[in-house]
């Protein structure tokens, strides 16, 4: 057990790092090819996918990334408080990224909640309650696909 929560650990660490920098082939490399996924489709409303429809999702908010002047996106790592209590739940830029909301007022703090299949994350949903980061806007608790 305590084995499989290291290794849990550490690939939701290894998933961060390869976003945070831009390399979409170790992102490609982590993921299930049978995992559901969740995105913020152009209409601002989350949608589940697979994997190959994630990575073009997020491919072009790695390379906005990489074309700016930041070299590397800030995260930390939490654990989800709601949908499935201690999974990792991984928070960009202090919540902002990838999801945007319409209105700046609106934003509270979101993350990529992780779930595993052996050595492959098999599933990211968007989680809004952590165990350790405060987040003042999340009036109702919700998980993505909960």
């Amino acid at each position: 057990m305590i084995e499989v929560i290291k290794d849990q650990k550490e690939l939701a660490r290894k998933l961060a790092d390869s976003i945070a920098t831009g390399d979409i082939n170790q992102v490609h490399d982590l993921l299930d090819d049978e995992g559901e996924f969740t995105i913020s489709d152009s209409n601002l409303e989350l949608e589940i996918i697979d994997k190959y429809g994630f990575l073009n999702w997020i491919k072009p908010f790695l390379l906005e990334r990489n074309l700016s002047s930041v070299n590397k996106i800030d995260y930390t790592i939490d654990q989800c408080l709601f949908c499935k209590i201690g999974n990792p739940v991984i928070i960009f830029e202090d919540g902002k990224f990838p999801i945007k909301t319409k209105e700046p007022w609106q934003r509270e703090k979101l993350g990529f909640m992780l779930e595993f299949e052996g050595e492959k994350i098999s599933g990211i949903s968007i989680c809004g309650v952590f165990l350790h980061a405060d987040n003042p806007l999340n009036i109702e608790i919700h998980c993505s696909r909960y």
